[in-house]
């Protein structure tokens, strides 16, 4: 990474900072007399075992992305260790969460495909793949949801449910996007046809031969990849059910985190914190904010609210976000700091030899 990159993810970094805390601070203007203590007055009162069982779905939500990487990898031709499918899902889930759009997440675990050999064509299709597997599994989610949690979606605000709807469109329409990204390269060549022909009638490119054939070779490698993928269907079974498995994992934290910290004979609730956790995913996709921050943490305390007190729903909800979102973040940027060091340090050594 240049400087100018660098540059830039500093600033994203910052600016993601800015909005968490932006974030709590309007989440919790909605309870009285909130402070810090009480988050961690709820986390020492709580049941200590499904208090833990939320940590580790936490954490599945990230194993289980790195899982499919590897399996994807595997399947190309590029057999890695676990622990560098680890790497790939934090830099995945860290630099997402800092950019707008989760825009900054492919092209970040893209770098590390690179330094570990997987070619930029190769390691495209296997995270195009992904995406499609990490869509589809939103939309089945967002489905079951829809049909049998749909008193908990009446419950919603109109705003809460505009952008609920809003998000599931969205998100069908990346799925059919993302699936013409692998079924039909003929549509990315012409699209490069298209760009390339834009960029040479107004003086922007002058090797335009050059470049095509640069294009080409891309594409072809691109289009090798994805014929192996296509022609798989064991391959695109377990990846939507790891995917499900991952997206599942994230959104049970707050059911764990409630079975924690629920009354006595409560604990029936705890599926209806599923579904609302379900609803804000669908409708965090409206906006291109890094890390769905402040639109997700509406949604969540807007459902909360419904079956908790004012005061309980902004605990539960930050608590739920802390421990499903922002400590995740925090260790994801310290894995991915200490892998890119170790690829700096390794790189380093081979230009000495």
């Amino acid at each position: 990474m240049d400087k100018k990159n660098v540059r830039s993810k500093v600033i994203w970094a910052l600016l993601f900072i800015l909005i968490m805390w932006l974030t709590v601070k309007a989440v919790s203007t909605q309870a009285e007399d909130f402070s810090l203590s009480q988050l961690l007055d709820m986390m020492k009162d709580a049941r200590k075992i499904p208090l833990i069982l939320a940590f580790l779905a936490s954490a599945g939500y990230v194993i289980f992305e790195g899982v499919a990487l590897l399996r994807i990898s595997a399947e190309l031709g590029y057999k890695k260790p676990v622990h560098r499918g680890m790497l790939y899902a934090v830099a995945d889930v860290y630099f997402s969460a800092i950019t707008p759009s989760a825009s900054g997440g492919q092209p970040a675990v893209l770098y590390f495909m690179k330094k570990d050999g997987i070619p930029v064509p190769v390691g495209t299709a296997a995270l195009v793949a992904d995406l499609v597997a990490y869509t589809i599994a939103i939309l089945i989610l967002g489905a079951i949801s829809i049909i049998f949690g749909f008193k908990t979606f009446t419950e919603f605000s109109i705003f809460s449910k505009f952008l609920i709807i809003i998000g599931y469109v969205t998100l069908t329409g990346l799925a059919v996007f993302f699936i013409l990204l692998l079924k039909r390269v003929d549509l990315l060549r012409k699209m490069a046809d298209w760009v390339i022909k834009l960029l040479v009638k107004h003086n922007v490119i002058k090797q335009e031969e050059k470049i095509r054939n640069n294009i080409t070779g891309i594409l072809d490698r691109y289009s090798q990849a994805t014929d192996i993928m296509n022609g798989r269907n064991r391959l695109t079974f377990d990846l939507v059910i790891m995917t499900l498995i991952q997206r599942a994992s994230q959104i049970a934290v707050p059911v764990f985190l409630w079975l924690a910290i629920c009354p006595a004979g409560m604990g029936r609730l705890a599926l209806r914190a599923f579904f609302v956790q379900c609803f804000a995913v669908l409708g965090s996709n409206c906006m291109p904010v890094p890390g769905a921050m402040g639109v997700i943490d509406m949604l969540m305390y807007d459902g909360f609210n419904e079956f908790m007190s004012p005061a309980t729903a902004v605990k539960f909800e930050i608590l739920s976000r802390g421990i499903s979102f922002y400590i995740s973040v925090a260790l994801s940027l310290l894995i991915v700091a200490v892998g890119y060091i170790i690829s700096l340090i390794h790189k380093n050594r081979l230009a000495e030899n």
